[in-house]
């Protein structure tokens, strides 16, 4: 009679590997360290188990009234402090931010933002605080704020215009008001409404969908098969493609309209200024400049997220803006544009 067996080759290797790195781990766990209390972990995925839920944050709500204020988890491979106090999280923070100022390697920094390149994902080094510096003085500074008045009027005109048009019928708020920030920041980069907007648009939105998005090979970073059959590497290559190569688009343009015009008046001009000068400390490259580009587009859809929560919870929002609206009209952040047309009541916080 012959013999059947009920596995595949390819799950036998699964089977093995999976056996292969159960035994690693738990002679890993067993290694003595002096490490904060925190619960009872299972050898390989440690308390990845007790944090699967939609609400995360509340799973550790719970682990932390048990443990303490600082406790220790371990999930997958990872090692992970973390801290429920106010007090505590200031000493690390504040008083001794530098010690804690490294940023995990997640895959998604370093294949959407060219190799952890972006200042909100790279760690603290000098490419960092040039970087910082840089949005600071050239990018955000009050005087090239001031410049943009104009274009945040035009925008918000024609924003309103076209909500006008539509008077009786159904609308997309979001899109419409997606679109208009989406104008402000492109116009203000590389000084013209993008070619390829709202493929921007949408390709950033999928990317910042990937960031909340769980990823086995974030925390096992080791298990190279584990990456293969569960990872996102092979769809973040893909879209990473099709976003650079909208943005080369973009940086091409704009450099054949430098050499015709030679006017330096927006914020690519400044980028692709430094990249051919030897005067900064940090060198530019273009991956740098796409960056950049595609970051600003990203904060966008955040101010969206924001105003989508207003829309909906105002109440619980009004407090939070009229905190911030004391404090920045006390600093002198706040400042009015438009005066002498229609949009004399809109305010841009920085």
């Amino acid at each position: 009679m012959e013999i059947s067996f009920p596995f595949s080759l390819t799950a036998f290797s699964l089977l093995i590997s999976f056996l292969f790195m159960l035994i690693k781990n738990c002679k890993r766990f067993k290694t003595p360290s002096k490490l904060p209390p925190g619960p009872w972990k299972i050898p390989l995925i440690g308390n990845l188990h007790q944090l699967i839920g939609s609400l995360p944050h509340h799973s550790l709500k719970n682990l932390a009234q048990k443990c303490g204020p600082i406790m220790h988890l371990q999930i997958g491979e990872l090692s992970t402090l973390v801290i429920s106090s106010p007090q505590i999280a200031k000493e690390i923070l504040q008083t001794n931010g530098l010690s804690f100022s490294d940023r995990p390697a997640l895959m998604l920094n370093k294949i959407i933002f060219y190799n952890f390149s972006a200042v909100g994902g790279s760690n603290y080094g000098e490419h960092w605080r040039q970087m910082r510096k840089l949005s600071i003085l050239e990018l955000l500074s009050p005087k090239k704020v001031v410049s943009y008045y104009s274009v945040m009027e035009e925008e918000i005109s024609r924003l309103v215009s076209s909500i006008q048009s539509c008077l009786g019928q159904p609308i997309n708020l979001t899109e419409k008001v997606l679109l208009a920030q989406s104008s402000i920041v492109c116009r203000a980069a590389v000084g013209r409404r993008c070619k390829d907007q709202e493929k921007v648009i949408l390709l950033i939105r999928e990317s910042a969908s990937y960031a909340g998005v769980f990823n086995f090979a974030d925390i096992f970073p080791s298990m190279k098969l584990i990456h293969f059959l569960f990872g996102l590497e092979k769809k973040l290559i893909k879209m990473h493609k099709k976003i650079d190569y909208i943005l080369e688009g973009i940086i091409q343009e704009h450099e054949a309209d430098r050499i015709r015009t030679r006017v330096e008046e927006d914020l690519l001009d400044v980028f692709l200024w430094l990249k051919d000068s030897n005067d900064f400390q940090i060198s530019i490259n273009r991956d740098n400049i796409k960056e950049n580009i595609f970051v600003s587009v990203e904060a966008i859809l955040t101010f969206i997220q924001m105003f989508a929560e207003h829309v909906h919870k105002p109440n619980q929002e009004k407090s939070k803006i009229a905190e911030i609206t004391k404090q920045s009209e006390h600093k002198g952040l706040f400042a009015p544009f438009g005066t002498g047309s229609s949009v004399t009541s809109t305010y841009v916080c920085l």
